[in-house]
């Protein structure tokens, strides 16, 4: 599945850009994502072009970091997840996904 935009607004980012009132959405988002594929009989496989600014996002979350291709807007780099990527980094950090 191919995210074609998700974004978090700038109060629930960390500082200096908000204030953090809920931690998570960013990550929440892709699970979800990537239950949605799963759920419509696909792999759970994820794929997105990062911003440049938001691409150690993507990194912290241990994402697979592909290419750097050139979009409409800019050279964007490529990312991708896999739901067994979730469920491990989910088990890592204490959690339980059914």
């Amino acid at each position: 599945m191919y995210i074609e935009f998700v974004g978090v607004a700038p109060a629930h980012q960390r500082p200096p850009i908000g204030e953090q009132a809920i931690k998570g959405l960013g990550r929440t988002m892709l699970e979800v994502a990537s239950q949605i594929g799963i759920l419509t009989g696909g792999n759970g496989l994820i794929g997105l072009h990062s911003k440049p600014d938001v691409e150690d996002f993507y990194r912290n979350l241990r994402l697979h970091e592909c290419a750097k291709e050139q979009c409409e807007d800019g050279a964007w780099r490529y990312f991708e997840m896999c739901a067994f990527w979730l469920r491990g980094e989910n088990l890592r950090q204490g959690k339980v996904m059914t």
